[in-house]
């Protein structure tokens, strides 16, 4: 059984049988897409065409989600840019906005 067809099993209870599946797996360094055929529930759905993957991770969303809170309004990208890098309060502070901006992406997925 590959992944993403014990995905599409554990996951049928709660998404309605009859269509297909799409199943995709957000890693950390790349992603894979796999789109699964109709399969009645408890029945091993097949996949349709090949998986597909790129490089695009879950670090780049990471990236992504940190400069959207960033720029997210002009107020608050030059409060950020007026931060001292070298302030150890300013690298907790962030790493702890990272860590947030993480939290929230694995929340999504």
């Amino acid at each position: 059984m590959t992944a993403p067809q014990a995905v599409a099993l554990a996951h049928r209870a709660v998404v309605p049988a009859g269509g297909p599946l799409a199943v995709v797996d957000l890693g950390g360094n790349g992603t894979t897409a796999t789109v699964l055929a109709a399969a009645a529930p408890g029945v091993l759905p097949d996949a349709v065409g090949r998986t597909l993957s790129c490089r695009t991770g879950g670090a780049d969303v990471d990236d992504a989600v940190f400069a959207f809170v960033r720029s997210s309004s002009p107020a608050t990208a030059a409060a950020f840019d007026a931060l001292d890098p070298e302030d150890p309060r300013t690298v907790a502070a962030l790493t702890a906005l990272r860590d947030e901006c993480r939290a929230a992406k694995q929340l999504l997925s």
